[in-house]
């Protein structure tokens, strides 16, 4: 993987990967696990790095988790208001 002019870092990408799987990240929307995305690890993670860098990565959205409020009235999505 190279280095390209801009605000990510290849190094910044690996690292962050790596924060994920430490923590055991959940699938998200796309329903692509830790154990799939590292099947092809080198692939993924310059795919991602090119787009952030080129700035065409868009994020899809997120799955929302409701948890319950401290006073046992109702949920709430974290993120949102």
């Amino acid at each position: 993987m190279a280095s390209k002019p801009g605000r990510y870092r290849v190094p910044g990408t690996k690292a962050t990967w790596e924060k994920v799987r430490a923590n055991n990240g959940a699938p998200g929307v796309d329903a692509i696990g830790i154990g799939l995305f590292a099947e092809q690890l080198r692939d993924n993670l310059y795919k991602l790095w090119n787009r952030m860098s080129s700035g065409s990565y868009f994020p899809g959205p997120v799955r929302g988790v409701e948890i319950p409020k401290d006073h046992g009235e109702g949920v709430r999505l974290p993120g949102r208001d």
